[in-house]
């Protein structure tokens, strides 16, 4: 059990270059941040921590692939790097971001590329860009699937 700040939950955890990112549960008032084990250590700093930057929405996830860390998040999904900076150790990275987010826990690592599905039920993989891997009438039954989720 590792304590997380004001005792704040984790929703997803990964490593990355010796380093963890914590996800924590979502709030009002951080909405978007996550925090970093530094390497060696075995709890969370309440001062390490950065927020994802394209858009107030929550983070549902974090995968890593490649040398990044992807956010997931409701409306969008950016990568980030470990930096090598001591004063800035995490860093977006610059170039790519995609403005699809991200159905919460749908985001899977698959060999050197991401799969996710989007609010809308759309199924992309992220590659070297974002590629649509899913068929309107899949769509149909993932959003229906999500509509039975919410509701029952």
């Amino acid at each position: 059990k590792v304590p997380m700040p004001d005792d704040i939950g984790a929703i997803s955890v990964a490593h990355i270059n010796q380093y963890i990112i914590v996800i924590p549960v979502q709030t009002t008032g951080i909405k978007g941040r996550f925090y970093w084990i530094e390497p060696g250590e075995t709890s969370v700093d309440a001062l390490n921590f950065a927020t994802a930057e394209r858009a107030p929405d929550p983070i549902h996830q974090v995968v890593v692939f490649s040398d990044m860390f992807w956010l997931c998040g409701a409306s969008t999904t950016e990568p980030w790097i470990t930096s090598g900076d001591p004063t800035a150790p995490m860093q977006r990275f610059q170039g790519i971001l995609y403005d699809r987010g991200s159905w919460e826990g749908t985001a899977i690592k698959v060999k050197d590329s991401m799969i996710i599905c989007d609010a809308d039920g759309a199924v992309f993989q992220i590659k070297g860009g974002l590629k649509r891997l899913s068929r309107p009438d899949i769509e149909e039954q993932i959003r229906d699937a999500i509509r039975t989720q919410i509701i029952g």
